[in-house]
């Protein structure tokens, strides 16, 4: 399976490119982009609100309603998505922290979906 997750990170990746080089300017993009771990990713927005936030989020899920072509499988992906915002946060560990309660409170309200 990490092999799979790998494949889906570089096509996540592949698909950001080419999404920021279509993109105007002052849309609101994520400033990095990680492999937290097994099925985890996360994205930094800095300079950006909870509303900005929501809109990325919202936006990262109308994509992933497409089904992807990864090795010549499709797969349908669905995202569990949890945003903190950095005036939460007193260090990087607590925006984690913080990011991670978000995604497993999205977790219970549906399948895809974001939590602030």
């Amino acid at each position: 399976m990490a092999g799979l997750s790998n494949k889906v990170f570089e096509v996540f990746l592949q698909l950001g490119a080419a999404h920021t080089r279509a993109a105007p300017k002052d849309e609101c993009l994520p400033d990095e982009l990680g492999h937290l771990g097994g099925d985890e990713f996360g994205l930094l927005l800095t300079g950006r609100d909870e509303v900005a936030a929501t809109a990325v989020a919202s936006e990262l899920l109308d994509v992933l309603t497409e089904p992807l072509d990864v090795t010549g499988n499709h797969l349908i992906v669905s995202a569990s998505i949890g945003i903190a915002v950095a005036h939460d946060a007193d260090s990087v560990g607590d925006l984690l922290r913080w990011s991670d309660i978000a995604m497993y409170r999205a977790k219970r309200v549906r399948r895809s979906g974001y939590a602030v």
